[in-house]
């Protein structure tokens, strides 16, 4: 199943409902209500987009989504500029144990 075939997904569908109605049909950022809605996954692993767990999730306007996307973006090109030259071993165990540690996270949530 492609990634847009599973956003039509009434599992996807429901979950989203529930994060909309969670954040009160409203922005988290700009709490704007009289926008176009989406929700926003915090993270993206290999699961299905109705898989994590509540709070990987955010209700977003449009505009905030955008701007969001835009600085995280950002945020990852400084930290794989700033890791550049950090010896491939160290940083790998830095990453597994940073993985393990959000993954322990998400399994508890």
């Amino acid at each position: 199943m492609t990634y847009p075939e599973k956003l039509r997904d009434p599992r996807w569908q429901k979950k989203r409902l529930e994060i909309l109605q969670r954040d009160g049909w409203k922005c988290v950022i700009c709490h704007a209500a009289d926008k176009e809605l989406q929700v926003h996954h915090a993270v993206y692993r290999r699961l299905d987009p109705w898989a994590y767990p509540d709070y990987c999730y955010q209700s977003l306007c449009r505009d905030c989504h955008q701007t969001r996307g835009e600085l995280t973006d950002k945020a990852v090109d400084a930290f794989r500029l700033a890791m550049k030259d950090i010896p491939t071993e160290r940083l790998a165990q830095a990453a597994q144990r940073m993985m393990g540690h959000a993954m322990q996270t998400m399994e508890v949530g």
